[in-house]
This record gives C-alpha cells, structure tokens and sequence, in this order.
C-alpha cells in the first residue's frame, strides 16, 4: 500500500484559513478513503516562510508515493518557487493531489492546468470590493434597482 503526506499549510483559501487539525482530518479522509493508502502525517508549513521548506522535504521523502493538499491555493505564490516544486516532484516520481481541484499533478503536461487554476487566487478574484470604478460601470443598466 502507497503512503502519501497529507500537506498542511496555514495560507488563507480566499481568506479562510482551516486550522491544521481540520486540514489533517481532510487529508487523512483523503488518502484512506480515496487514494486508499496510508496517511503519513507531517509538522505544517508556517505563513511565516521564505521557502516551502516542509514542501521541499515531503517531496524529497523516499517513503512517500506524493503530496495531498486541500486546495492548490497552498502551493507557493511566487511562480519560480511553484517551477521547482513542479520540477522536484517530477523528478522524484512523486504526485500532488488537490483535493478541492479534484485534480492530481503527474507529469509534465499537468503545469498549465494547474497554473490556470491558480488566477482565482488573484486579488481582482479574492478582494471585497464596496463601490465599482468606472471600469465596471459599463456593465451596468440604469434600470436596475438597488435594494
């Protein structure tokens, strides 16, 4: 039976952050019931980071078949950092699983899907936004009503 680490980050996924206890209970269900494997639980990975450094490590882990995360959200906003966890993970014939994706990375081919899924994590998708700039506007039909 494979093993797979189930990958705890505390970044926000449009600004909610699960705590880490969820976020196991998450992973584990995961890897048991879906991937029908073993959990192999790990420390998180802190907001407070200059590299994914518990990231790096799983993927380095001889003992593990790939990575399960909650949500592709968690992979590292800077797009090199993301390059060398996609080249590190292919390397070592590993695999990322993003459970609210519903997608799993795998080879080569797999980084432009995943990097598309990753422009919802842009400010312009995530931020509240009280009035409409001008922009937007046009959008607008002088009929409608506002409650």
């Amino acid at each position: 039976m494979k093993s797979y680490a189930g990958y705890v980050c505390m970044e926000p996924v449009n600004g909610i952050i699960l705590s880490s206890s969820e976020q196991n209970r998450i992973n584990r269900e995961f890897i048991t019931e879906k991937l029908k494997g073993n959990y192999f639980m790990y420390i998180s990975e802190h907001t407070i980071k200059k590299k994914p450094i518990v990231l790096i490590s799983l993927l380095k882990n001889k003992e593990i078949s790939g990575v399960v995360f909650v949500s592709s959200f968690h992979l590292p906003n800077d797009i090199k950092e993301r390059k060398e966890i996609y080249k590190l993970t292919l390397k070592n014939k590993k695999k990322l699983h993003f459970i609210n994706e519903d997608y799993t990375f795998k080879n080569k081919k797999d980084i432009g899907d995943l990097e598309d899924t990753l422009i919802f994590r842009n400010n312009f998708f995530t931020c509240v936004t009280m009035s409409l700039n001008n922009r937007f506007k046009v959008f607008l039909d002088s009929e409608w009503e506002y409650i």
